[in-house]
């Protein structure tokens, strides 16, 4: 029964696997969408709809579009399989729809994935239309296939298009002879510090004893002077938001010939950067900060083992000149003070090892597995020190920026924990702080302490950009900005041009930059995180006997079963509901976890043996299948 007393509303369609979707209204208001209807909208439609009340046997009523009238249909990018059929080609598309995707011009094999895009309109609602070939991406088992998907599926294109070929031209013929209105500072022995290959090189690093503590230069990549606002290669960075690093591959935010040339700070060159020169205490506080443009030559390019090898054997590998082993004794006392203040923060580190892919001599791939090393701290808290004082600079020449924010728990989140907590008698206070997530953490058991780290993430919410509002939770700061790589992100970029221009943009102008560069952050870590996920998952099955009995942790569960994080690989599997179902347990949908009589539920940081099953690939999806060995869940130290 319609109620006429409703006013009609504005929605975005999204869809849903099982052929129904949402429209989701600008207050967030959530209206179903029948198959019959979604039959004819694509994700990312605007409609306009009159809500309706619909009943289903035993549920309570819902609210659902009725009498829907397509407002606009942006374009928007399609990735799916070619298909001919009766001399038509078709997209069928990866993601749910129900809209016949009629593709013109092809003439090829069908089975190919493509990128397609569909055609912006008005108000046609009709049960086809029709797309335009954008690129084919080819078979989806070719060799790193997924690297191409996870780009083009996040909307990030490795090649750049002509006018910013032709500007980066002209920009790169660089004269370091015009001194410009810049500080000289090449007899600073400034030393850049990274991984072994890398050669995009933001940032370079110098530290000296002074009579008030130390001296601290952090040299930055000038990028403002050769990307000018407004210009085909800026719009061009800020459309990418950000470079993206996958598994021997890079698609860098700028040119090459920028990213890596002019204004990486390359050893025994002379390059334009912005140092920013902080005056630090004998206790590691900051007592002034300034930024200046400069001339600068970084004269090593020193690897992260080779630092660690200087600090913990107090010797290097190869022998180093006297300026270098004096700049990394003092940046390694700095790192010490400020580690003390990250201490004192109560900042909770969850170290995990970090990931890299081997290609061997027969093709083969294989995973490699270290942790963060001692001058990997060093590099990071430098750059946190350089971005909390830009950040206090930004606020105090605008009164506002471009900032680096990330907010405290929601109320649900910490009342969800304050929950958890209390089962284990461990008492957690009314308002969220990282002090009171610190002494929780220490009180818990310590056959508890896994699962006590699963729910503290849980309440870690994402960090953002944001104009106006500087504090970041989860490092304890009140004042943070992104300000070290302007190379790799074009807020760093945005942040270096309000730090050396006179005028104040706009909130909304800051805005803008802010979602932008928060949604394009976003998107680079879903495409790395979608490659890495791949190679683990295939990588894992190809190389693990199927007899063999792994260890994992539950960090997971839904009504199709249990996620767990093998141990040793960081890689999700799942346990699927029919196994868990011959061991005894049922999915309850009130206590949102697998329960069964007479034996304990399953939870977050359960320990579990089990074994590999089988590894599913359906288009766009890898999902690893295991069984439980026991079906028992453990505690998890």
């Amino acid at each position: 029964m319609i109620n006429t007393k409703l006013q009609r509303k504005i929605g975005t369609v999204s869809s849903n696997p099982k052929g129904f979707g949402f429209a989701t209204t600008d207050t967030l208001e959530e209206y179903y969408i029948p198959f019959h209807v979604m039959r004819r909208l694509i994700t990312g439609d605007v409609i306009s709809f009159l809500p309706e009340k619909y009943h289903q046997p035993g549920r309570a009523s819902k609210m659902q579009v009725g009498r829907v009238v397509l407002v606009s249909r942006k374009e928007s990018v399609v990735l799916g399989t070619t298909e001919c059929r009766e001399g038509e080609w078709f997209v069928l598309p990866d993601e749910p729809c129900a809209v016949k995707l009629i593709i013109k011009g092809l003439s090829h094999i069908p089975g190919d994935v493509v990128i397609a895009v569909t055609v912006p309109a008005a108000t046609s609602l009709s049960l086809s239309v029709v797309v335009t070939l954008e690129r084919i991406l080819g078979v989806r088992m070719q060799p790193d296939f997924e690297h191409e998907y996870a780009l083009a599926r996040q909307g990030f294109v490795p090649h750049f298009p002509p006018a910013v070929q032709s500007q980066e031209l002209q920009v790169t013929k660089d004269d370091p002879s015009d001194q410009e209105n810049r500080a000289d500072f090449r007899n600073i022995p400034f030393i850049t510090i990274d991984g072994e290959s890398t050669r995009d090189l933001d940032d370079a690093v110098f530290a000296k004893k002074t009579s008030t503590g130390y001296q601290l230069l952090v040299a930055i990549a000038d990028v403002s002077y050769y990307v000018q606002e407004g210009s085909a290669i800026d719009k061009e960075a800020r459309h990418r938001g950000t470079s993206v690093y996958l598994p021997r591959k890079l698609v860098p935010m700028l040119p090459e010939s920028l990213s890596n040339g002019v204004c990486s700070l390359l050893p025994g060159k002379d390059r334009r950067a912005v140092v920013a020169c902080l005056e630090i205490d004998e206790e590691g506080v900051l007592l002034s900060a300034t930024i200046e443009r400069t001339w600068i030559q970084s004269i090593a390019k020193l690897s992260y083992h080779e630092v660690t090898t200087l600090i913990e054997a107090g010797c290097p590998s190869t022998p180093l000149p006297l300026a270098i082993a004096e700049n990394v004794s003092n940046l390694y006392a700095l790192y010490l003070l400020f580690a003390q203040h990250r201490q004192e923060r109560c900042v909770i580190d969850f170290e995990e090892p970090e990931v890299k892919l081997v290609v061997n001599t027969d093709g083969s791939k294989a995973l490699r597995w270290s942790h963060r090393t001692v001058a990997h701290k060093v590099v990071e808290e430098c750059m946190l020190m350089a971005n909390r004082a830009m950040a206090h600079s930004l606020l105090k020449k605008h009164g506002t920026g471009l900032f680096r924010h990330q907010p405290v728990p929601t109320e649900v989140q910490w009342d969800a924990l304050k929950q958890w907590c209390a089962t284990i008698d461990v008492a957690l206070p009314v308002v969220p702080s990282l002090v009171a997530l610190h002494n929780a953490r220490k009180a818990v058991p310590a056959e508890l302490k896994k699962r006590a780290e699963l729910y503290i993430r849980k309440v870690m919410q994402p960090a953002q950009y944001a104009a106006g509002n500087s504090n970041h939770f989860s490092l304890g700061f009140n004042e943070y900005t992104h300000f070290t790589s302007p190379i790799r992100r074009y807020s760093d970029l945005a942040v270096h041009r309000l730090l050396l221009q006179n005028t104040t943009p706009s909130a909304r102008q800051l805005t803008d930059i802010a979602e932008i560069c928060s949604n394009r952050s976003k998107a680079s870590r879903m495409a790395e995180r979608y490659v890495w996920d791949w190679l683990k998952k295939t990588i894992l099955f190809a190389t693990v006997p199927k007899t063999d009995v792994l260890t994992g942790t539950v960090v997971a569960q839904g009504s199709r079963g249990l996620r767990i994080l093998i141990e040793g690989w960081q890689c999700a599997a799942l346990v699927p509901a029919t196994n868990l179902k011959t061991q005894g347990y049922l999915w309850s949908n009130t206590e949102e976890k697998w329960i069964a009589p007479h034996k304990p539920s399953w939870d977050l940081g359960n320990t579990t043996s089990l074994k590999l099953e089988s590894l599913v690939i359906v288009k766009h999806q890898c999902d690893l299948l295991i069984s439980l060995t026991d079906g028992t869940p453990e505690l998890s130290v």
